[in-house]
Parts: structure tokens; sequence; C-alpha cells
């Protein structure tokens, strides 16, 4: 199945409604480790080798998860499957009876892995695919053989009735191969989606924006019905008001690092707190940073409130705030999408008549 963007998936719906009931979020991704054994090109995030919460600190985080009325629990990394301790934190995620994910690059699935991660019952398991050509996804993973070896866990999940969605980051390099990857997805039982943003690295670093599509490109993308659901995108725009929130991160979701920081979103790197020196509850409830984050509107973002792209932006504070040095501020990454979606969503209506 092609997740078409602009349409909001029953699982989103179900969050929104479920937060606005509790003061504390419903979803958590959890960032296992900071090391990974790829160097993709367009990757924001940078290997840190910090010292990572240990095996009983993330036990007694899941407590304390649990305990506060999260239901839903993403393992990320870096790569989580790095950790020898990733499937006993699977299992005591699963004896909390969390609604669990996994997002990893298939490197360490091997029959044994595929054979325990079906055991855990899983919602999905998210990979990264770069293309459908071999060469073009090791160029950008920087492994030779990386292409075969995620291909081999994604059929080995399948064949276990483990539901595989990949993720195609659309790039110069990939970007006219997408009805090769909706077809190769239909073909092999995958969900597919695409994110056509690219984002400055945590560090400020620019590497990936030499990867970015063409205003031109990302017009052609958006005007893709395989990819975007036009109808919803029009009606999301129409709804769109300034007294809106931005954002759902530090509302119905957070992130928690490999440290232990707790932040809204993998990207915006903004701490509310350690869970190695306070309850999760109590920073979550007792953060200011969190409670002004959770706050924003388009209201509060001067750039964005009077612009006429607003109703069709997609914007990310933590992608303002690294490339743009602002995070109530402009994002260029964001304007650009906007213009692209406004003109290509308008121009088939035109073209309708």
């Amino acid at each position: 199945m092609t997740i078409r963007a602009g349409r909001q998936s029953g699982f989103r719906i179900l969050l929104e409604s479920l937060a606005a009931r509790q003061e504390t979020p419903v979803a958590a991704m959890l960032q296992l480790t900071a090391r990974c054994n790829l160097r993709c090109q367009h990757c924001y995030q940078v290997e840190r080798r910090k010292r990572e919460l240990t095996t009983a600190q993330w036990f007694s985080t899941l407590d304390e998860l649990h305990d506060a009325g999260v239901l839903f629990l993403t393992l990320s990394g870096g790569e989580p499957l790095l950790r020898p301790d990733f499937f006993d934190i699977c299992r005591r995620a699963r004896e909390l009876r969390f609604a669990l994910q996994l997002k990893t690059n298939a490197l360490l699935i091997d029959r044994r892995a595929a054979d325990r991660l079906a055991s855990l019952a899983l919602l999905d398991v998210q990979m990264s695919l770069y293309s459908t050509q071999s060469k073009v996804h090791d160029s950008i993973t920087g492994l030779r053989g990386s292409h075969r070896r995620l291909m081999s866990a994604a059929r080995m999940l399948v064949r276990r009735n483990v539901k595989v969605s990949m993720m195609t980051p659309i790039m110069v390099v990939n970007v006219g191969e997408i009805d090769d990857l909706v077809s190769l997805a239909d073909r092999e039982g995958f969900d597919w989606s695409m994110d056509p943003h690219l984002n400055v690295c945590e560090d400020g670093g620019c590497t990936p924006l030499s990867l970015r599509t063409s205003d031109e490109q990302l017009e052609e993308i958006f005007s893709n019905p395989k990819l975007v659901d036009a109808r919803a995108v029009r009606r999301l725009a129409r709804e769109r008001r300034p007294a809106d929130r931005v954002c759902n991160a530090g509302r119905v979701s957070c992130c928690i690092t490999a440290e232990g920081e707790v932040m809204p979103c993998p990207l915006l790197q903004v701490s509310f707190g350690n869970v190695l020196n306070r309850p999760f509850a109590r920073i979550w409830t007792s953060s200011r940073k969190r409670a002004r984050i959770d706050a924003l509107t388009w209201n509060d973002l001067p750039g964005c409130r009077d612009c006429n792209l607003m109703p069709w932006c997609v914007r990310c504070h933590g992608a303002a705030l690294i490339e743009d040095g602002d995070m109530k501020g402009p994002s260029r990454i964001a304007c650009s999408a906007a213009a692209a979606r406004r003109r290509a969503v308008t121009r088939k209506r035109a073209s309708r008549g």
C-alpha cells in the first residue's frame, strides 16, 4: 500500500484524540543508541560515542512511560540492533503491553533475528529503501551489498507475516524512480511512503543539501496522484487556521535519546530533562520548555502567520532551528515545499476546469 501525503491515517487521528484526554504523550520514540553501521549521505543524525543508558535504566524508563500512559513505542537509533540487549528491551516493552514499532537498516536481521522479531507481534518494521537499483542504494548508504541485505531481511519478515514499511527519502539520485519504487513495494507486499524533505545535519553540516530535489522536481512529486492525495491536501489547507498548533511534537509524542534526554522529536534538539535525573512524568508535566513548544501556534511564528503559503505548509521547528537558526522563523525547506505543493495542487484543479 502506498501511503499518500495529505491523507490523515487512522493511527494519527487516534493519537491526537487520545492525547487530548491526558497530559502525557501517547507515543514515544526511544533512540536506543546513536551508533550506526551505515554512513548514509543524506542522514541528519550525527553519530555520538557518549555513554548510553544501560539495560536496567531502559527498563526503568519503560516502566515510567507505562505508568505515565504512553501506549505506542518506536525503537530506533542509530541502529537499535547494534545493542546486545536489544531483544531484552523489546521483550520488556511487550511485557508492559506497549504497541511496538521498529526502525532499522536491517543489516543485522538474519533468519534467527527475523524469527525473534516475528514473535514480538510488532505493529511494523520500518526500513529505508533508497532505490530499486543496488548500485544507487549502496552508493547512498556507503556499503556494498546493503540493498541486497535490506531486501533479504524484508522478505524474510514478510514471509513471517511481519508488516514491513519502506520509506524513501526523495533525492536527486532517485527522484526518477518513484513509479518503480511503488511497483516494487506492491510486488513485494511492503507498505511504501516517501519523504521529499532532506534536513541539515544535527551539527549544522550541509552535506544533505546537495541531494535535495529542485523546486520543479518537488512540484512534480506533489502532482503525482500515486504520492499525494490532492483533495486531502486542499481540504487541510482550507481548514488551516492561524490559531492551530503547528506540530504535535511535545504534546502527542516525544523522543528519548540514548543518553536519556527527553526531547519533543529527534530533529528538535531541545531537552526537557533527563530520565537519569528525574522521573519521566515529572519532566513532562514540569518542563517550561515543553509547555512553550506545546503551545506554539502559527500566530506565534512572525514570518509564517501572515504568509500566503501558511495553509500549504508542513513545517518542522527542528528543521527551522538547525538550518535557519530560529525555531520560530521561516524554514527554507518548508517554504520551498509549501510553494511547490500549492502550485501542484492548484494547477491540478485548474486543469480539470
